[in-house]
């Protein structure tokens, strides 16, 4: 059994490639970019690297990190942003799986301890 919907956070060059390798898995889950950037986030839309596109905000007012929301979250931002995004997360009641693919782990580690348990 496969993940149905992912979030990719920040749909840069690393997560830009993560959202564009699971598009093309065939059955693979239906995938959501969000970013700050409008430019990125219509770039992704229009390049078919996501299905669907959204700002943090717009992420977390529509309930997508919520129980009928995604089943997996993949953190492509800067590893200083990675702690903020799990605070978010984790103050929101998101239960699913989270992964990160920043390049540092003591800090993320400990600050997905503190804010997922």
């Amino acid at each position: 059994m496969g993940f149905r919907r992912t979030a990719v956070v920040g749909v840069g060059l690393i997560g830009g490639s993560f959202a564009a390798a699971s598009m093309a898995l065939e059955g693979g889950p239906r995938v959501i970019g969000v970013d700050m950037d409008p430019d990125t986030l219509a770039y992704a839309l229009e390049n078919g690297i996501a299905d669907e596109v959204a700002t943090p905000d717009e992420a977390f007012e529509s309930g997508l990190f919520g129980p009928e929301g995604v089943d997996l979250v993949v953190l492509a931002t800067p590893a200083a942003i990675v702690e903020s995004w799990l605070g978010r997360l984790g103050e929101s009641g998101y239960a699913g799986v989270v992964t990160d693919v920043a390049s540092t782990k003591s800090g993320i580690i400990e600050a997905a301890e503190r804010w997922l348990g």
